[in-house]
């Protein structure tokens, strides 16, 4: 390795909203190559990119994001809190983060806050990239 490595904590997180397709795009656009992201499980057991297990902080959505289907979910803003030119930038799936890192030759740590769900995680993250992912289950 030829200096330090860099992690972009949800995503590009300071240019874009955090947790996003853009935000990782951004990060990637400047050399990132490793990410840090958040998971959470929808009603009907999709997994999607989110740091809290609300949705009032970072989308135009209210409580809990277990209690609403993945449909339901999609249809949320998680953009423009941050900024207008975000408007209707969609909450991710785990699938499509990965498979945009995979793209890219970049890896993922990916942090699942609650055990619910763990084996879907494991099912997705190997499916996609298992080489370049690591996973923290948390508590």
């Amino acid at each position: 390795m030829s200096g330090p490595l860099l992690i972009a904590h949800r995503g590009g997180a300071a240019e874009a909203p955090e947790n996003t397709l853009a935000a990782f795009r951004r990060a990637l656009s400047l050399g990132v190559r490793w990410f840090e992201l958040d998971v959470q499980m929808s009603r009907d057991r999709e997994l999607v990119v989110i740091h809290d297990n609300t949705m009032d902080r970072t989308t135009n959505g209210t409580g809990e994001v277990g209690s609403l289907l993945f449909e339901g979910l999609r249809k949320l803003d998680a953009g423009s809190w941050f900024d207008p030119q975000y408007r209707g930038e969609p909450i991710p799936t785990l699938r499509e983060a990965l498979e945009l890192f995979a793209s890219h030759g970049a890896g993922a740590l990916v942090v699942r806050r609650r055990p619910r769900g763990l084996r879907d995680l494991r099912r997705h993250v190997w499916t996609i990239s298992p080489p370049r992912c690591c996973l923290d289950a948390g508590r």
